[in-house]
């Protein structure tokens, strides 16, 4: 992998440029030499410049080249080396060159001068070494040099050592700090700076050593925590960064610390040895029962949980892309199918998630095109069984997906929530049409969780109220038992809030996952909506409908009215009307209609 770094790139580009500019002043300085030389005519000393101005400017215009393709080394190499091609080997094959002139020495020292930048201490060293015993060599067996040049000779070899031993200390520090650069650059990059773990970069390059090694078997896990927002929303989010350490703490307790990353976000990765399920499952399960005591009881809320999605290799993936496209289905799947919850990987999946995307889609262009519709189902008076109010229900005209599915991926993706502004838009502008004929009738709209606990929901109500000018008490806002009792304090807090716009609150489903007698009493609700699966059974069995028969004598007593929805048969609206219910829904007395029809009733 190559490290980029800004400063330490810098460096070596200056030397780089200085090297390349003292090679142009040496090559010029050469040739001035030559042309006076020349102007002299002193022959012998002309043929000796011609063959180090030729040696000289082949081994420059080399290293030039060089350094234009950042072979940079490769050039101060070459550099090092004429040195010895065009100095030393003519001296060593005939001494007497060094009786005309001192040029090769000069020329010697600028090259040394121009490489030395670059050399380490070793380097250094090595070539002073290298020099020492070649002058000695020469002079030995030169007995005929003149006293002069044995002081240039000696000159020249102390200048170029104490360059080279000068320019290798410089370049040794520079060196150092380009190793602490790159080291500081590795930690960066390879390890996530929130939480100390692997990063996705380090993911990526271990799952490759993996497979390069032959790693017969190993298994990645992707685990992702669930409505991780709310910690950020309700705490802030310096809470939210210590719920991701914490959880990486986790990780590291639970599985080996080499193989832990955090991907982005909320999103961590696990690489296990391994693909033994019971093994897996085991370490699962106790990261699952670590992390709910973690937001439990540190973060005080237990809407936080963990969904993962499991794959391994080579099963489900023989190279990086596959495997993280398996542990990312698997772990979609996990998320699009109620949230909190280990999958491993299967071949199914991977239509199903292709058959989700569709939806989503088909969502979005719905809601851009405008092709949703809304029907309305009368209800009814249970004793005068006059039509009274309506419930507002969406539809679609899609023959390839069903609304079902189509309400359950707009709750995995929260597009539910623009789904919601839709319907609420599109009911005020239709009562604001057609104001007569809803004079006297209240207009019911089913609120999901996610719109019920949107911060900006009564602001953006009372923006649609002023924009069609309609009255908030024509209209009933139906929450589900569930969404009202998760936090019944924060439930009031906005139940009080819609009630002061004017609206009606009815509980939809109620008794169908709770028992919620206890909170009747404490939040400001106006309407009970007896759910189908007691309708259904109200007269076949006794213990039906004796709850049902205590629900409504509650809430009368609470001053609360009730519908009965889902009736089918005639036997049921009868039963329903001996109770005492207020009123009654269903496709015994009228299904879901376009507004046309509806009018007609």
């Amino acid at each position: 992998m190559k490290f980029i770094n800004d400063s330490g790139s810098s460096v070596i580009l200056k030397r780089i440029k200085l090297l390349e500019k003292m090679q142009y002043i040496s090559l010029s300085i050469m040739l001035f030499c030559t042309i006076v030389l020349m102007a002299v005519k002193n022959t012998l000393f002309v043929d000796i410049y011609i063959y180090y101005i030729l040696c000289s400017m082949m081994i420059f215009l080399l290293a030039i080249r060089m350094n234009k393709k950042n072979q940079y080394l490769f050039s101060v190499y070459l550099s090092i080396a004429s040195l010895f091609i065009i100095v030393w080997l003519p001296l060593l094959y005939n001494s007497s060159i060094l009786e005309k002139g001192l040029s090769p020495l000069f020329n010697s020292l600028a090259i040394v001068a121009a490489s030395a930048v670059f050399l380490n201490r070793s380097n250094a060293l090595f070539m002073i070494l290298i020099q020492f015993i070649l002058s000695v060599f020469v002079i030995y067996n030169n007995s005929n040099l003149h006293e002069l040049n044995w002081i240039s000779l000696l000159a020249f070899f102390c200048l170029s050592g104490i360059t080279i031993i000068i320019g290798s200390s410089s370049v040794q520090k520079n060196l150092e700090k380009i190793e602490e650069q790159k080291n500081s650059l590795y930690e960066k990059i390879y390890f996530d700076n929130l939480t100390e773990i692997g990063s996705r970069i380090k993911f990526e390059d271990n799952i490759d050593m993996l497979i390069r090694n032959d790693k017969a078997i190993f298994t990645v896990i992707d685990f992702d925590i669930d409505n991780f927002n709310i910690v950020n929303k309700i705490n802030g989010y310096s809470s939210g960064d210590r719920l991701l350490k914490d959880f990486s703490l986790i990780l590291e307790d639970v599985f080996s610390s080499e193989f832990l990353y955090r991907w982005s976000g909320d999103e961590f990765l696990v690489i296990l040895l391994d693909d033994e399920r019971t093994d897996i499952n085991r370490l699962m399960e106790e990261t699952n029962d670590k992390f709910n005591r973690l937001v439990n009881e540190k973060f005080k809320t237990n809407e936080c949980t963990l969904s993962a999605g499991i794959a391994s290799y080579p099963k489900d993936g023989q190279c990086i892309s596959d495997l993280l496209q398996s542990t990312s289905l698997a772990l979609n799947y996990s998320k699009n199918n109620g949230k909190n919850q280990i999958r491993y990987y299967e071949s199914r999946m991977r239509k199903k998630i292709i058959r989700f995307h569709e939806i989503q889609k088909f969502i979005n262009e719905a809601l851009e095109n405008n092709t949703l519709e809304l029907f309305l189902q009368p209800i009814y008076d249970i004793k005068t069984k006059i039509m009274c109010n309506a419930e507002i229900l969406l539809r679609t005209k899609s023959k390839e997906f069903t609304l079902a599915e189509i309400l359950d991926v707009a709750e995995t993706t929260s597009q539910i929530m623009q789904v919601d502004e839709w319907v609420v838009e599109n009911t005020f502008k239709l009562i604001s049409e057609n104001r007569k004929f809803f004079a006297k009738s209240k207009i019911s709209i089913n609120m999901s969780v996610h719109s019920f606990k949107a911060e900006n929901l009564i602001d953006d109500l009372q923006k649609l109220l002023k924009k069609y000018n309609v009255n908030a008490s024509r209209f009933t806002f139906e929450v589900t038992e569930h969404t009202a009792i998760v936090d019944v304090e924060e439930s009031k807090r906005i139940f009080t809030l819609l009630k002061q716009l004017g609206f009606e609150i009815a509980i939809d489903d109620f008794g169908t996952k709770y028992s919620s007698i206890n909170y009747l009493n404490m939040l400001p609700i106006d309407v009970l909506k007896i759910d189908k699966s007691y309708v259904d059974n109200i007269v076949t069995d006794k213990n039906t409908n004796a709850i049902v028969k205590h629900i409504i004598a509650l809430s009368r007593d609470l001053n609360l009215k009730t519908i009965a929805e889902g009736i089918e048969y005639k036997d049921q609206l009868e039963t329903l009307d001996e109770l005492g219910c207020d009123y009654a829904q269903g496709y015994l007395l009228a299904r879901p209609m376009e507004f046309e029809k509806f009018k007609k009733l």
